[in-house]
């Protein structure tokens, strides 16, 4: 059977926990004793809630998006068999618009599928066009829908979803929406590539976790944001942040892995350590970044207060200050402050 899956986008945080009653106990009374429930921890919409989707009417053209206004193959150009009013859409045709192929072949009149909106007169409900009746409407809740292209309404339903805004046409195309049509296969390779990811990062981890110095905890403090507060973390807590970041999305496996290739490399381990005493910097508010800007405040020298020195991005102060050899002194200097900031944080 040909079918294809409209998936909601898995970079999307759930945003709430539900608890879904299966069964009820109940007493003499009716009143409730015992509840089986179960909780559902993915959610990314209220349950009992989902998106309609329906060929909307183009603002520029005030024509309806159908999906079918595109020219496609014809199969029938060859056809010795058709009908006297189709001969002239057919016959020795190279190509045919959507909109004919999908009404020749679903049996039904020319302009059955026409993209044209009702008219100001035409109210009763057996005048209003295919596209704007509820029969082409169809619901996508949070998990995944199901569409048999072998069955008409469902193949014209595909393709009011393939010109909708909100749903992208692959996983490659999709950014923001909430929805994407899931190719099968290219599904399983996805999978499969990150499970070997997955299972790639676990074995690092371990390797970070088996070390005797403070490596693992470093590394919570270049990924940074996405782990939440990293401040005075201990080995252990900082192992379960790992743990719990590799399993959440593909993205934050592939930066985990980005981090791990430059701890792992001797290239780039001084851009690593300069980014681990930067995260640090920034929590003990040795260093203050507002907006893009950071900002620095060197120690006195000899009772005089010294200028400030200020970077135009975090990256620049990353890779033109904290990893240049020629600013060692100035680092020593943050170092000590920041001694003392930990000193009398504790």
């Amino acid at each position: 059977m040909n079918k294809v899956i409209i998936r909601p986008n898995p970079r999307k945080k759930p945003l709430m926990r539900y608890e879904r009653v299966l069964d009820r106990e109940v007493d003499e009374h009716g009143r409730v004793i015992a509840e089986n429930v179960t909780q559902e921890d993915n959610l990314t919409r209220a349950p009992g809630t989902n998106y309609r989707v329906c060929a909307n009417l183009s603002s520029t053209t005030g024509l309806i998006n159908t999906g079918l206004d595109k020219t496609v193959s014809n199969p029938y150009k060859d056809s010795k068999n058709l009908p006297p009013d189709w001969e002239a859409v057919f016959k020795d045709k190279d190509t045919v618009k959507l909109q004919s192929l999908l009404e020749y072949k679903h049996g039904r009149e020319k302009g059955y599928y026409t993209n044209a909106p009702a008219g100001k007169d035409e109210v009763r409900a057996e005048n209003i066009p295919f596209f704007q009746s509820r029969e082409a409407t169809f619901n996508l809740n949070d998990g995944i829908t199901t569409l048999d292209l072998d069955k008409p309404l469902d193949e014209v339903k595909f393709y009011v979803a393939k010109s909708n805004s909100r749903i992208a046409n692959s996983f490659e195309e999709l950014t923001d929406q909430p929805f994407y049509i899931s190719d099968k296969i290219k599904e399983e390779k996805r999978e499969t590539g990150t499970r070997k990811l997955r299972n790639s990062a676990i074995s690092k981890l371990e390797t970070l976790s088996e070390r005797n110095d403070d490596a693992i905890v470093k590394f919570c403090q270049v990924v940074g944001d996405p782990l939440g507060k990293v401040k005075n973390l201990n080995k252990e807590q900082a192992y379960t942040l790992l743990d719990t970041y590799i399993r959440d999305t593909k993205d934050s496996l592939s930066h985990f892995t980005a981090v791990f290739d430059m701890w792992n490399s001797q290239d780039t381990r001084i851009e690593f350590n300069a980014r681990a005493l930067a995260s640090d910097l920034k929590e003990y508010r040795v260093i203050y970044k507002r907006g893009p800007q950071v900002t620095w405040q060197p120690p006195e020298q000899e009772g005089a207060i010294r200028d400030k020195i200020t970077w135009d991005t975090y990256e620049e102060f990353i890779t033109e200050f904290m990893a240049n050899p020629k600013y060692q002194k100035e680092r020593e200097e943050m170092k000590l402050q920041l001694e003392m900031k930990k000193k009398y944080a504790n």
